[in-house]
């Protein structure tokens, strides 16, 4: 326990931890970069009664500005590595052969999203295109189901490995997580995903998997605000479809017809490419973009009667995570 209470720093800013760029100082704040240093660090945090807050890339995620009163322990145990090649059962060609091949592939926690979609078309694999340009680590992309162009995550994971509250390891399989629009049972155990496998499929022509790469992230680019602007990705989350079976209503589309875009409150400002993208246009504090959102809300439920869930995660001082003011 003493070596990681060695590696705490104190009064660390969060702010230069998330994409939004907001948020107050932790109490403590702490890398793991392993799997003893993070199980070592949950029961530092629980033998001294310490609430602890587990942090991934920082992105779809508002610090409130007073900071937390705790221990935020950053999930950095990062690696990919291939976990097993086969033939598909369900894909054979006229010679009673498998046509395609069927990729596991393993993946830490703490690894950046972008460097698992690069991997796989480095390798020849095709399933993650859609997150192409999705900031974040792979464990925060399994919690919250991450996905766009009606893919996610979830979709593609095969079993994992994940830690409890009590610092413990048990092994699951998909079935596990209830995956959801932008949910994962995650969200409910609080537990952490440290590796999990993923079930890919191999595409010799590289070219095809960057060439729909590259075309998700032009559209991304003409529409989401730029790297290196402050913000949390989409605010809002998409609304049920309709009728079953049909599409979500995008959030965006609602918020455009209430004249979303552009408005301002103080520092925080609705982007104005995306009505669904709340961005830091400076030095914006956390109760500057609440009080935007909320005023957001309160527009479309005027208008449409409908209630505006977000899906950006708000963290306050005492380490609950809440929604709104």
């Amino acid at each position: 326990m003493n070596s990681i209470e060695e590696k705490i720093i104190k009064n660390m800013p969060l702010s230069r931890w998330t994409t939004f760029g907001i948020g107050g100082n932790a109490d403590g704040f702490i890398s793991a970069e392993s799997e003893e240093e993070l199980s070592g660090a949950i029961q530092y945090a629980r033998m001294n009664e310490i609430p602890f807050f587990i942090m991934g890339g920082g992105s779809n995620l508002l610090i409130c500005d007073e900071g937390f009163r705790g221990l935020v322990i950053k999930n950095d145990i990062k690696g990919i590595e291939s976990a097993g090649e086969e033939p598909d059962e369900e894909d054979r060609d006229g010679c009673g052969k498998s046509s395609i091949k069927r990729v596991l592939i393993s993946v830490k926690g703490g690894t950046c999203l972008g460097e698992l979609v690069n991997f796989a078309m480095d390798e020849g694999l095709t399933g993650l295109e859609f997150a192409a340009g999705i900031p974040g680590t792979f464990g925060g992309a399994v919690f919250g189901n991450a996905g766009a162009y009606g893919k996610s995550v979830g979709d593609l994971l095969v079993s994992a490995r994940i830690m409890t509250e009590g610092g413990d390891i048990k092994e699951v399989e998909r079935d596990y997580f209830r995956f959801g629009y932008r949910w994962s049972y995650l969200k409910e155990s609080r537990e952490i995903l440290v590796e999990a496998r993923l079930e890919l499929r191999r595409e010799n022509n590289r070219d095809l998997i960057r060439a729909e790469m590259e075309r998700i992230i032009k559209e991304r680019e003409s529409k989401h605000p730029h790297r290196g602007v402050g913000c949390a990705g989409s605010y809002f989350k998409n609304l049920p479809p309709e009728t079953p079976g049909g599409r979500r209503v995008p959030a965006g589309l609602l918020l455009e017809r209430v004249g979303a875009k552009g408005i301002c409150c103080r520092e925080a400002k609705v982007f104005e490419r995306h009505a669904n993208f709340i961005i830091n246009d400076g030095k914006a504090t956390c109760r500057d973009i609440l009080e935007l959102a909320r005023e957001l809300k309160k527009r479309v439920k005027e208008q449409f009667g409908v209630e505006l869930e977000e899906e950006v995660i708000y963290l306050n001082e005492r380490g609950t995570e809440k929604r709104t003011l």
